[in-house]
């Protein structure tokens, strides 16, 4: 995203709390190697007083001080500037029932309406918002640090989500934590029938959201997944966390002389999968 803005002759600045991509990122941005925090914003001021563009995506989920983020983008702010995040959308997250999408990454699941009610507390008003397909669905939000209308695009959000929880939040997630129930066992039958049917099981790609979905399973079912292919270095050779599931190279796949059954588990990057 920063080589986007830096192509269009724009000053460029990122906040990377890890070493090695910090060390990738500063041959062509100004890349302060901290966590967005009090140390940063104060790094951050010694470049400018205000900023004009603060993006956040996938980030502001993961931070479990909210208010310390959101003060720190409002301070950061210049007057006109925007604060640009993207979080997974609650509301598809318990519709789709993506409950692999919850880790520990995820320290909060995200939908509108109480943002839009809480973050004015921390100097930061959301005008605007937009449905986006990323991660099976995710919701980016516009913020400034000066009230101002709403779009109607975030209007008709508020109203679908009115909607959807027209019983209450409880009553959804009771029907989700239901749901997830039902997923287990429609996936254990399958595996389970292709099991006995000789077929051999085996997993693609390696993301946390696999260790959620495989910790759901029985032991049995679990013991029937012989091996994941990921190609990241880092967790190759090693196991899917909890168990004894091996993790291979794409280079070095068991022979597989039956027929098979693949569970791919980056299902929401499936389409540019395929297209390798």
């Amino acid at each position: 995203l920063l080589d986007c803005f830096k192509a269009l002759d724009i000053e460029t600045f990122g906040v990377e709390p890890a070493e090695n991509l910090s060390i990738l990122t500063s041959k062509d941005h100004n890349i302060i190697n901290e966590f967005f925090g009090e140390i940063a914003f104060k790094k951050l001021q010694t470049f400018h007083k205000g900023y004009d563009l603060i993006t956040a995506n996938n980030v502001f989920a993961h931070n479990r001080e909210l208010a310390m983020f959101a003060k720190t983008v409002s301070k950061l702010l210049s007057n006109d500037g925007i604060f640009v995040f993207e979080v997974q959308y609650l509301v598809d997250l318990l519709q789709n029932v993506y409950f692999d999408m919850i880790y520990h990454e995820h320290t909060s699941y995200h939908h509108i309406t109480p943002l839009l009610n809480v973050l004015p507390e921390y100097g930061l008003h959301i005008f605007d918002a937009e449905l986006i397909s990323t991660h099976g669905g995710s919701l980016r939000v516009f913020a400034s640090r000066i009230p101002t209308k709403i779009s109607s695009r975030l209007s008709n959000i508020l109203v679908n989500e009115k909607r959807f929880f027209k019983k209450g939040i409880i009553y959804r997630l009771d029907e989700f934590m239901e749901s997830i129930q039902r997923a287990k066992l429609l996936i254990e039958c399958h595996l389970i029938s292709a099991h006995k049917q000789g077929k051999r099981i085996w997993g693609y790609t390696c993301p946390a959201k696999a260790t959620t979905l495989i910790s759901t399973l029985s032991l049995e079912v679990q013991n029937m997944i012989e091996f994941v292919v990921d190609d990241s270095e880092m967790k190759q050779n090693r196991f899917v966390p909890g168990t004894k599931i091996p993790i291979y190279s794409s280079n070095n796949i068991p022979t597989l002389e039956q027929e098979s059954v693949c569970i791919v588990f980056a299902w929401n990057i499936i389409e540019s999968l395929l297209d390798n």
